[in-house]
């Protein structure tokens, strides 16, 4: 491979210095970075950081043993025990980490990035616009890897670009204030687009107005001819048409007075059926596929909304679309152990619980109810409103579905569950046992809830009787 950067660039770009073993004289420097050390192969700098739950000098050994040639360390931990490879010393690995990839980034100018947030639906249109940008130009595209949209997670992005990328496709998420424009420095994007606004991680932020504050700092952040890409509604709309400002910019939505509408035909459990209408063009395409529910069709038309700013015809962009996968845990189906589980599991906020119920209801159209049945579990980063946010989830749910079929899960939903006149259980076990004495084979079963309740623990148990 070649190198990524040399020795002097490597401290330079970081102001760090370089001491322990001395630089290997046969290379010229690393061929990659990673701050993760069971990914380390000959060739690489390990970046040491210090996360919540681990320290990365903790695995510099291991990094060592792996084959890095060197590793980045912060000041006061040089001693990097076990190590005998060069030692990058610097103030602060994270920022070093940042700076590494900024100026990566840099290299690239003609570069077209797109950079995706908001509450809900990030992933699924940072997938359906990297399908259509894929299907324009094919192997041009980089796309954020899993759920790397971190401050972690967007350097490690950042650093697998090469020449031949046309169009950078990367997500960006917060749960804490200031970290959508750090992270907007970083990717420097030219098309910023904001899925939404709603009631995702309330507790940092201090309510919805914070989260548009957020949010909005990708639009600040734009460079170059840039266009802004928002829903047509959305909770504070009005402020983020004072962020854009006079800068060019699309919507998209389920009205016609959206820049890109989408129409939802609805679906059954084979295909799924929608609209697109560009109303500057006229243009109007007809798109069957396999993703269901409204919220998805509104995800489909702000991921042709970014196409479209990237100056992607119509035909292509729904041509592309079909292509869509979505990686695991988000709208999954799978039969196991003679159950239907229909798997969202991977995250949740009031807003992606009910469009996630309301596709499960759809999907089920047809199917007696009682043959059908809830798994929710605890939404979390709420903040002081979290209480009333499951109370009411779990209302309206009472009111369109037999209440014991719905199954509360986790200390929040089940404490909500009580105030509702709801069974609810402590946790996935709990509910899982009772779950096996009512669902018999065939029994369609709606997972979803945030990412720490792991409630797709419940597919992979043993047989249902």
């Amino acid at each position: 491979m070649p190198i990524l950067f040399n020795w002097a660039q490597l401290a330079e770009i970081t102001r760090g210095q370089w001491r322990g073993a001395p630089l290997p004289s046969d290379m010229a420097g690393v061929e990659r970075i990673t701050d993760d050390s069971r990914q380390v192969r000959p060739g690489d700098l390990f970046v040491a950081i210090a996360g919540h739950l681990r320290d990365g000098h903790s695995f510099v050994e291991s990094a060592c043993q792996a084959g890095a040639t060197a590793a980045c360390v912060s000041k006061r931990r040089r001693e990097a025990k076990g190590s005998n490879i060069p030692l990058l010393c610097v103030d602060n690995t994270l920022n070093a980490f940042h700076e590494l990839a900024r100026a990566h980034r840099r290299r690239f100018p003609g570069l077209d990035v797109v950079g995706i947030t908001g509450s809900s639906g990030k992933t699924s249109v940072r997938c359906m616009l990297s399908a259509i940008v894929e299907h324009a130009w094919p192997e041009q595209t980089l796309s954020t890897l899993g759920n790397t949209n971190n401050h972690f997670g967007v350097p490690r992005n950042l650093l697998r670009l090469q020449p031949r990328h046309r169009v950078a496709v990367l997500e960006i998420g917060s749960n804490q204030p200031g970290e959508i424009a750090q992270l907007t420095r970083l990717i420097r994007p030219r098309i910023g687009l904001i899925t939404n606004i709603g009631a995702a991680h309330l507790e940092n932020f201090g309510g919805t107005l914070g989260v548009v504050m957020e949010k909005g700092c990708l639009l600040t952040g734009l460079q170059g001819h840039s266009v802004a890409v928002i829903p047509e509604q959305t909770e504070h709309i009005e402020i983020l048409r004072q962020i854009i400002g006079d800068r060019p910019f699309l919507t998209f939505g389920a009205s016609p007075q959206a820049d890109v509408q989408a129409v939802y035909h609805g679906c059954d459990r084979n295909l799924c059926r929608l609209t697109l209408k560009w109303r500057q063009s006229g243009a109007v395409r007809d798109l069957n596929w396999h993703i269901g529910g409204s919220h998805q069709a509104l995800n489909a038309a702000a991921a042709a909304a970014a196409a479209t700013a990237l100056e992607i015809e119509p035909d292509t962009i729904v041509e592309g679309l079909t292509k869509t996968i979505f990686p695991g845990l988000r709208m999954e189906i799978l039969k196991s152990s003679g159950i239907n589980w229909v798997n969202d599991a991977y995250n949740a906020n009031p807003d992606s619980m009910r469009s996630g119920l309301e596709w499960f209801f759809e999907l089920t159209a047809g199917i007696d109810s009682e043959s059908c049945f809830l798994v929710l579990g605890d939404m979390l980063e709420l903040g002081e409103d979290a209480p009333e946010r499951h109370r009411e989830l779990l209302d309206w749910v009472k009111s369109l579905y037999p209440a014991d079929h719905i199954l509360p899960t986790g200390p929040l939903m089940q404490e909500a569950a009580r105030q509702c006149g709801l069974d609810g259980f402590a946790d996935v076990e709990e509910c899982l046992a009772a779950l096996r004495r009512m669902a018999n084979p065939g029994a369609w079963v709606f997972l979803k809830g945030s990412r720490s309740v792991g409630l797709e623990r419940v597919v992979f148990q043993p047989e249902f009787p």
